[in-house]
């Protein structure tokens, strides 16, 4: 579960894009700006992770036989 529950849309990229090409990110530098509701901080990130790895060891393991 992600702490804003509902999925992200296009504007919530273009937002970001749109103070990122503004004055009020004029000291902005050097940063990541995760544009994910929240989901990178709960479970669900450590979860998909996981997941990941694990595909990725199957994969490896068929590919070796």
């Amino acid at each position: 579960m992600q702490p804003i529950p509902r999925a992200g849309i296009p504007d919530d990229i273009a937002q970001a894009a749109v103070f990122l090409a503004g004055d009020g990110s004029s000291f902005v530098n050097g940063h990541d700006f995760v544009i994910d509701g929240g989901f990178t901080i709960t479970k669900g990130w450590s979860r998909a992770i996981a997941g990941r790895a694990e595909i990725a060891k199957r994969i490896k393991a068929a590919a070796a036989t």
